[in-house]
Formats: structure tokens, C-alpha cells, sequence
């Protein structure tokens, strides 16, 4: 039910109301998905309200119970360091490539998930 509520509070722009909704759910979670739901939606909130370090965090803990489903990018190749943005489209992280040891921005679209909707650039330095 919070949940629910939070989606709807969130839909009419109360982002408050709905990080409180989404924090109880999250708390009150029954299992992994419901618990996975509730962080990939305070993720969005907080991408909302520009709030990057707090977005990673519960995109973090989305992925890491469910990362099939909240996965934005390759979890196996890529270790996020930040959230450089979002916007309408989608997100973009700074990330590190575990195998090159390069950092790189990925950019991913809300629409997409996983390998086919992340477009990966190498960054200098």
C-alpha cells in the first residue's frame, strides 16, 4: 500500500510525501522484491530532487537484491563511482571498468535496461 501511495504522491510532483511513503515500504518490506521495488523507486525520487549520492545508494541496494530487474547498466563490468546527471531520458554515471581499469561515463536510458540500453564512452584521465 505504501507503495501505492508513494507512486501516486510522487506522479503529482510531492516528492517529500513520496520519499516518506517509499522509505516505509522499504522498511516494512515483506521480501526482496517489495524491498527492490521500494529503493528503485527512492532512487528516482532522489534523481528527482538532484540528490545524487542518496539515488546511488538506493539504485545500489535495488541492484543488489534484484539486479535482473534494476540493473541500468553491466553490474559485472562496471563499478559506479556517481551519478554525473539525469534527466528526461535517462542517467549517467561515472563508472570504472573493472577489467580495463579505465574510467568511463555511462549513459543510460529509462526506457532501456541492461547491456542494450547503456551506451559506454571512454573518459581521458
Amino acid at each position: 500500500m505504501a507503495i501505492g501511495l508513494g507512486s501516486v504522491v510522487s506522479s503529482q510532483g510531492d516528492l517529500k510525501q513520496a520519499e516518506g511513503w517509499f522509505s516505509q515500504a522499504y522498511q516494512q518490506a515483506n521480501n526482496d522484491e517489495e524491498r527492490a521495488l521500494s529503493a528503485f523507486n527512492l532512487f528516482q525520487v532522489f534523481i528527482r530532487e538532484q540528490v545524487y549520492d542518496k539515488a546511488l545508494t538506493y539504485l545500489q541496494k535495488a541492484i543488489e537484491l534484484k539486479p535482473q530487474r534494476y540493473a541500468l547498466y553491466n553490474v559485472h563490468t562496471y563499478s559506479i563511482q556517481e551519478i554525473l546527471g539525469a534527466g528526461g531520458m535517462g542517467c549517467v554515471f561515472l563508472a570504472q571498468n573493472r577489467f580495463e581499469k579505465k574510467s568511463v561515463v555511462i549513459k543510460c536510458f529509462w526506457e532501456m535496461r541492461r547491456e542494450s540500453g547503456t551506451v559506454v564512452r571512454a573518459r581521458n584521465g
